[in-house]
């Protein structure tokens, strides 16, 4: 799909809607997708061409949550302007666990043993003593 050429009549028409959208409106790439009438993933192939040619810019970043991280998406406007760049992405409920231990571990280094010794508590099985196995138990 890369390869795509951008000069037949059809692929002409659908510059000229996506044009059409966006001096109306602001929008992302799955609102122009559905203003256009194709799937997201050709919608992003116009996009990224439009994008090459300076066609159109990127207005702003807008921040959207997915499953407890933040997502950037961008918002397209018609015209050659200067992009903003992307920001950066917040880190994960993961990612900042590890840290807060990390820092944990450098306050309080006897915290951190106690932590292992939890872990390693958990690991372990009693085994019953082969000697008291005839013993009932009641």
């Amino acid at each position: 799909m890369s390869q795509m050429t951008f000069t037949s009549a059809l692929a002409l028409r659908r510059i000229e809607r996506i044009q059409y959208l966006l001096r109306r409106e602001y929008l992302t790439a799955p609102e122009i997708a559905d203003g256009v009438y194709m799937s997201a993933i050709r919608a992003r192939e116009y996009i990224r061409y439009l994008l090459k040619t300076k066609q159109i810019h990127v207005y702003r970043w807008e921040k959207r949550w997915t499953a407890g991280r933040a997502h950037w998406i961008a918002i397209y406007a018609w015209g050659n302007a200067t992009s903003p760049k992307k920001p950066k992405s917040g880190e994960t409920d993961a990612e900042r666990f590890r840290r807060r231990y990390r820092e944990r571990k450098k306050e309080d280094p006897e915290w951190h043993m106690t932590m292992l010794a939890k872990l390693r508590a958990k690991r372990m099985k009693p085994k019953a003593d082969p000697l008291t196995a005839w013993i009932p138990r009641a």
